[in-house]
């Protein structure tokens, strides 16, 4: 089950612990919840609809990929991939 961190006294989401590829990428193949977080300011989500369709959101830049792989290996997100940038994005909400 997804959740989300409330948001703290000043209007910003808390920090939840740092996250990694593998987690992340696990977390995609349950296919239950929107993935939030910020990377370099930028609002970015993940949306895992089922196992061939997955739709991925960097501000305003969006794009439809069909597999766990592509949404970790693609250099979608300015110009780095999920992967490379796993440890400095803050999850906003699971």
């Amino acid at each position: 089950m997804g959740h989300t961190r409330e948001p703290t006294g000043d209007g910003r989401r808390e920090k939840m612990a740092p996250s990694n590829a593998d987690s992340i990428k696990a977390r995609l193949t349950q296919f239950c919840t929107l993935l939030g977080f910020e990377y370099r300011g930028i609002p970015c989500d993940l949306d895992p609809f089922n196992a061939g369709d997955f739709h991925m959101r960097c501000g305003d830049v969006e794009m439809d990929v069909d597999s766990t792989d592509q949404v970790m290996d693609l250099p979608f997100f300015q110009g780095r991939s999920l992967r490379e940038i796993a440890d400095e994005i803050e999850i906003t909400s699971w």
